[in-house]
């Protein structure tokens, strides 16, 4: 089950198709369970594969906005990866290559990525697990609770996406620039 996931994440399968996937076969629990150590697995894998594949490239012709970015990034690799993981903003693989491609230690990324990927799959296995109690006819207190905390995990993630990108937009003050 895990291979199979991390497979198909490596050939780019959106990540709630497969955390759903898990949890209608195996449940709620075990499914997280078999989603979470997949998902680390599979972002370590891309991780590695954004490094070998292209992180002297974009850093020589990336310009000075890569540069940069990418140096914030190198620097605040926990940070970093948890965050993104909270706030849905490009495709898993996408995601996971970037990190590798800033240069950024991979101890940083994966204990940032271990935490930051809870919420997601919690969130798509309430939901998941409401939908499937839909579907087979469970009591009305069960599918309305689990789809709850399903839609308030999404419903959060997605204000929070929505303030990342006011900030990324905001204009950059350039007598701080100067300063850092």
């Amino acid at each position: 089950t895990i291979l199979a996931f991390c497979v198909i994440a490596l050939i780019g399968a959106p990540q709630v198709i497969l955390i759903a996937a898990a949890v209608v076969a195996f449940g709620p629990w075990q499914g997280m369970i078999y989603s979470y150590i997949a998902t680390l697995i599979s972002a370590i894998m891309t991780f590695y594969l954004g490094r070998w594949t292209g992180a002297a490239r974009l850093r020589r012709y990336g310009g000075d906005f890569i540069n940069r970015f990418l140096g914030i990034v190198q620097r605040n690799g926990f940070v970093a990866s948890c965050a993104i993981r909270l706030v849905p903003t490009a495709p898993f693989i996408i995601v996971n290559m970037a990190a590798g491609v800033s240069g950024m230690s991979i101890w940083p990324y994966a204990w940032g990525t271990a935490i930051g990927i809870i919420p997601k799959i919690a969130a798509v296995a309430f939901f998941s697990e409401g939908v499937k109690g839909v579907m087979t006819g469970a009591n009305w207190p069960v599918i309305a609770g689990f789809t709850l905390v399903g839609v308030v995990f999404i419903g959060v993630m997605l204000m929070a996406r929505k303030r990342l990108r006011r900030v990324v937009h905001e204009p950059v003050n350039p007598i701080s620039e100067q300063n850092e």
